[in-house]
């Protein structure tokens, strides 16, 4: 039990040599004891699946770690402050039944604990350590109106160091954040049958290619140099295609507004689905009509100041108005 119910799940600990942490451990080695449950539990064996679901959703364990990382905050705290002896291990002794508490209810839907009641338990350590919740708590807690106070303990440290980055100075801190196909120069009409089939067929097109392009990327993670160049050649020609294709179906600014609509609703986030659309002379004509003819482009350039994926690029500006 030394790793308090530590199993395969995802569950993880921490092997290191460092003399820091390694010293702090054989400092308090037989001060601050391994909490082990001693309780008998009776097997569940007439339980039905549903009964067992029903026992494992309604348990406390969230209740349970959130009061032991209060006391733990708590503990650390005294400890830093000099506390007695005395006072530190009951602290100590109430987080280990906490400890116990939640392997309890982590094992409740397969064993019987008649004689453990863990609200009550709860109940008796919250009115006993009625303090402020430590600064970090005002982030997790769903009620307003608590009361917070600093501890020394490590994530009120964490907190009051992330509290001080101003993540957004120097800027608004609203933007207007406005999908593309509102943002060009051109009113839709209502569109006919012929746009929205064209529009299908762009999207498919697009679709497909990013499909093949993302294979190939994956590929290109366990390639060598040689390999990668045959598939970056392989990788532009699908591109070229798929302008080729797309520009054979974008026949006018509606089917071009319904394409752009159609991937804002459905996948906004992934800039990549636009690279067919963004060169398209159309494209670039309603970007015209908002800004002043030329446009600061990424192009690809042997001799380029910026590196991806072990090719050139460079940043140029590019006339756009059509003539």
């Amino acid at each position: 039990q030394r790793l308090n119910g530590c199993d395969y799940d995802s569950d993880t600990m921490l092997i290191t040599d460092d003399a820091l942490l390694v010293n702090a451990a054989e400092r308090y080695t037989g001060f601050f004891k391994v909490p082990v449950c001693n309780i008998k539990a009776e097997g569940k064996t007439e339980q039905t699946l549903s009964e067992l679901d029903h026992d494992t959703s309604v348990n406390k364990i969230g209740e349970i770690v959130n009061l032991s990382q209060k006391l733990n905050s708590i503990l650390w705290n005294e400890l830093y402050n000099g506390a007695d002896e005395r006072e530190i291990l009951s602290v100590y002794e109430d987080i280990c039944k906490l400890a116990v508490l939640s392997g309890l209810e982590i094992d409740k839907a397969k064993r019987s604990f008649e004689d453990v009641r863990v609200g009550k338990e709860l109940s008796a350590l919250r009115k006993k350590y009625k303090r402020p919740a430590p600064q970090f708590f005002a982030e997790i807690d769903a009620s307003r109106g608590k009361q917070y106070t600093f501890y020394h303990t490590a994530m009120d440290y964490l907190y009051a160091l992330v509290n001080k980055i101003h993540f957004r100075k120097g800027r608004e801190q609203y933007g207007d954040y406005r999908p593309i196909s509102s943002s060009l120069a051109y009113d839709i009409g209502s569109g006919n049958a012929t746009e929205y089939r064209h529009k299908d067929k762009i999207v498919q097109i697009i679709d497909e290619s990013k499909a093949k392009i993302n294979r190939l990327y994956l590929t290109i993670r366990t390639a060598d140099e040689q390999e990668r160049e045959v598939l970056y050649e392989q990788i532009a020609d699908i591109k070229a295609e798929r302008d080729k294709q797309v520009s054979k179906w974008l026949t006018n600014e509606n089917v071009l507004i319904l394409v752009l609509r159609h991937y804002e609703k459905n996948s906004a986030a992934d800039w990549r689905i636009y690279a067919a659309l963004i060169n398209h002379p159309i494209f670039l004509e309603l970007l015209w009509e908002l800004y002043d003819g030329t446009a600061n482009q990424v192009t690809e350039d042997e001799n380029g100041e910026y590196t991806l994926y072990g090719r050139k690029f460079a940043k140029k500006y590019k006339k756009m108005r059509m003539e």
